[in-house]
């Protein structure tokens, strides 16, 4: 397990540092943190809303005073090592925004527009709380220096690129309707919300007309409103979501790295208004009313079967346990 050592220094000469300072540079780092292993899962995921606390609690900090603020992540079961990932994220934020970096590398690190704002807010925060009474500022990370932070520009760079972004995102296709009644258009139902879609061309339009009522993946510019997606605007491939597939699986009880992907069969059951995700060499069958409740409470389940059936020791497995058994220490990354 990666940690990041963290020592505040005073530009001062006697070297004394404010009890202030040093809280609230540690609460920084910790929501820093916090939303870069966010911006992690998210993608891991292709979660569209806000993350379940439970999987933020996987980037908590905890103090071990041994050498200056020695910030290390609560240990967890864990092969794909997504908290490391996350510290390593971290250090090279640091490192880059705290040697003059502007707004553009969080742009090109952080491209989803909620986190790459909230993750803007943090640095500028830590930078102010840095430069309280004297000014400080920081080492960490092999004498790394995070000093030098010019956050009018960031802030207005963020602003600048607004909250949205090129990606792709699910969900089911709705036809809308004239005062006729006539199919006159096409909107993507998320979470019991249907969003406007604007089409590069009316040959894409058509595609999306042919999958009403259907799962669909949508590509274009994803436009987000407090912290969801309200539209989509250049949409430039719609396509049938009938399966996803993972590298790697992640809960709060841990995430493992896999030899090869894992395809996870999807349907949308409309008269239930159901997203169904099936894998039947595991057994799984996961049926919830959105998208993140059903790939979160996939992810829970796969670590689940991996903690009950290849961590437990002891125990007799039935015929088909003992092939889930044989098929999980197969895939997974040990």
């Amino acid at each position: 397990m990666r940690s990041v050592n963290v020592n505040v220094i005073s530009k001062k000469s006697d070297g004394k540092i404010p009890v202030e300072v040093a809280g609230s540079v540690m609460i920084d780092i910790q929501s820093l943190f916090r939303h870069v292993g966010e911006y992690l899962i998210s993608k891991e995921l292709r979660l569209q809303n806000r993350i379940d606390r439970r999987l933020s609690e996987m980037f908590d900090l905890f103090i071990d005073p041994t050498s200056g603020i020695s910030l290390r992540s609560a240990p967890k079961i864990s092969t794909s090592g997504i908290v490391d990932d996350a510290l390593m994220l971290l250090e090279r934020t640091l490192i880059s925004m705290g040697s003059g970096a502007g707004g553009y590398w969080i742009e090109d690190n952080f491209q989803d527009p909620r986190f790459r704002r909230l993750i803007a807010e943090d640095i500028i925060q830590l930078a102010a709380d840095l430069d309280i009474g004297d000014g400080h500022y920081m080492k960490f990370a092999a004498d790394s220096v995070f000093d030098k932070v010019d956050s009018d520009k960031i802030g207005d760079y963020i602003i600048k690129l607004g909250m949205s972004y090129e990606n792709a995102t699910c969900g089911v296709i709705r036809a809308t309707h004239s005062k006729s009644k006539r199919v006159d258009g096409v909107k993507l139902e998320i979470a019991g919300n249907r969003v406007r879609m604007t089409f590069t061309d009316k040959n894409i339009e058509e595609q999306a007309m042919n999958l009403i009522g259907k799962s669909s993946v949508v590509g274009g510019r994803i436009k987000f409103v407090n912290g969801a997606i309200s539209d989509i605007g250049n949409v430039m491939t719609v396509v049938p979501f009938n399966e996803v597939k993972f590298n790697r699986m992640i809960s709060s009880e841990g995430d493992v790295k896999l030899t090869e992907n894992l395809t996870i069969a999807v349907e949308f059951d409309d008269a239930k208004g159901e997203w169904i995700l099936t894998n039947e060499d595991l057994g799984i069958n996961i049926s919830k009313k959105d998208w993140d409740s059903a790939v979160t409470t996939l992810h829970d389940y796969f670590i689940f079967l991996w903690n009950e059936y290849a961590v437990k020791e002891g125990g007799e497995l039935s015929g088909e346990e003992q092939e889930v058994k044989d098929f999980l220490l197969k895939l997974v990354v040990v």
